[in-house]
């Protein structure tokens, strides 16, 4: 607290771990991770909940008369998950209450836990619960969330993300294409679910997206030559690209692609032909 009596915050983790409160609750190990993870749980009471809502509609007559409600726990809670970043490794045993508060925040604060999160000692297991519950509960699009905020790269997350790829939300999909590029490990999970978003019409900035990542996948990817042979023949030229693109970094195994190709280095578009070009050489040499 800061003379006035207000909270005061750290700019930046450097100016909070060099802080002598930092060396402080370091000295306590693991005992004050403890502490902080009981604090972070201990959220408002239903009473308090229910009265906050019920002062708030009163008359503005009535502010003044009637009893204030008690002072939210929000911001206790909030600098108690700051103040685990101090810890480090220590603050491991508190890492499942600050898992517990992301999931039960109202969705407007999600984004303030997920991001003390990315800052403690958490283990990719951790967040299974999480992601199965939000699925249990219909928000993929958090899942979503979760999983690219934190850069959960395990099989259930690689899976979630190729799920989301079926579904409306474009800004979800858009995402989850990001957080896919770097998933080479589990391309065989996720393969199936990329093929279809550069089959699916509509969208060709997503589908060029699709495509991209099937390029970062390499000689992973053999199992979208067939797609990329059709989106080969798009009449956008970006797309056309992208085909060619993913074609030359799949490598020897897109042999397949070699009548298509042979089109491609007559493409309306310089770039396709060069790619086009370039991948016949090599399956010449």
């Amino acid at each position: 607290m800061n003379p006035t009596g207000s909270i005061s915050y750290y700019m930046d983790d450097f100016t909070l771990l060099r802080s002598p409160e930092a060396e402080a609750l370091r000295a306590m190990g693991t005992n004050a991770a403890g502490y902080l993870a009981k604090e972070i749980r201990l959220g408002d009471s239903l009473w308090s909940r229910a009265y906050s809502r019920v002062f708030t509609n009163l008359p503005s007559g009535l502010h003044s008369i009637a009893p204030k409600p008690p002072a939210s726990r929000k911001e206790i809670r909030e600098l108690a998950a700051l103040a685990l970043v101090c810890l480090g490794s220590n603050a491991a045993p508190a890492v499942p209450a600050v898992v517990d508060a992301l999931r039960d925040c109202p969705r407007f604060f999600w984004f303030i836990w997920a991001e003390h999160l990315k800052r403690l000692p958490f283990q990719e297991a951790d967040l299974e619960p999480l992601l199965a519950e939000l699925l249990r509960r219909g928000d993929a699009a958090e899942a979503v969330d979760v999983i690219c905020t934190l850069h959960l790269r395990s099989p259930s997350a690689a899976r979630i993300l190729a799920a989301s790829l079926s579904q409306p939300d474009r800004p979800a999909k858009s995402r989850a294409l990001g957080e896919l590029a770097d998933m080479e490990q589990h391309a065989r999970l996720v393969l199936a679910a990329l093929i279809g978003a550069i089959r699916t019409q509509g969208d060709q900035e997503l589908r060029a997206k699709a495509a991209m990542v099937i390029e970062r996948y390499g000689p992973a990817a053999g199992e979208a030559i067939p797609a990329l042979i059709e989106l080969l023949r798009d009449k956008d030229d970006e797309l056309r690209y992208r085909a060619a693109r993913a074609l030359e970094a799949i490598g020897s195994q897109a042999r397949a692609a070699a009548p298509a190709l042979m089109q491609a280095s007559n493409d309306s578009s310089v770039m396709v032909q060069r790619v086009a070009k370039r991948i016949l050489e090599s399956f010449a040499q």
